[in-house]
């Protein structure tokens, strides 16, 4: 049985050196999983760096899927997704598998839809989306989490909500706004509670959690 253990251990050693020590299992735009490297892409080491390797998946007609480099195994550096037309979809920076850095979705014209800022696989930073030329939401996050103002605005630019959270629950004074900016509704949160006029409260919803990307 002791035998039996060890050939079984030395397999999958085999195995995890041969894949890089870890299967690539990046998350697409719509939220599922990216699988692993299909056997009919084309990759491209590079001359000076054999370890690094430029990937490029096609669907069955031929048409560029996604492509970006691969090092050891692991994504690295910026993977572009395509929309069927060839435009650019999504953007997303991978620093040894991991998304760190710049993430963008764009329409198929290549208008850009959201962009946002990763550290270690968790949103972290500022966070936009987009409504042709107008910024239609804006947000901020710490280690996955909301932190600060969330806002949003209304097509003609003009302020629709604005809150306050912290550790990603709505902490502080959240308002509503009509389109012509007078405060329609406002409300006070602590810790994701509503402290109502009564010095009661109610448990409101925690903050958004991360779009996706994403």
């Amino acid at each position: 049985m002791s035998k039996m253990r060890a050939l079984i251990t030395i397999s999958l050693l085999s195995i995890l050196s041969a894949c890089g020590g870890k299967e690539d299992r990046s998350i697409l735009v719509d939220g599922s999983e990216f699988p692993p490297i299909p056997a009919s892409a084309i990759k491209e080491p590079y001359p000076d760096n054999p370890e690094l390797i430029k990937v490029t998946i096609n669907n069955s007609q031929g048409n560029i899927v996604s492509q970006g480099d691969y090092n050891r195994g692991f994504r690295e550096g910026t993977w572009t997704e395509f929309h069927p037309n060839g435009f650019p979809m999504a953007m997303t920076s991978y620093v040894n598998g991991s998304k760190q850095g710049l993430w963008m979705t764009l329409d198929n014209r290549g208008q850009l839809l959201e962009r946002a800022y990763y550290h270690e696989d968790q949103l972290h930073g500022s966070y936009i989306m987009y409504n042709r030329t107008r910024i239609k939401e804006e947000r901020f996050y710490k280690n996955g989490a909301l932190e600060g103002q969330l806002k949003k605005y209304y097509d003609n630019g003009n302020i629709m909500e604005e809150s306050t959270y912290s550790e990603g629950k709505l902490n502080g004074i959240a308002r509503w706004y009509d389109q012509e900016g007078n405060v329609t509704i406002e409300y006070e949160y602590k810790n994701g509670e509503w402290i109502n006029p009564e010095g009661g409260s109610t448990t409101s919803e925690e903050g958004e959690g991360e779009s996706d990307s994403q």
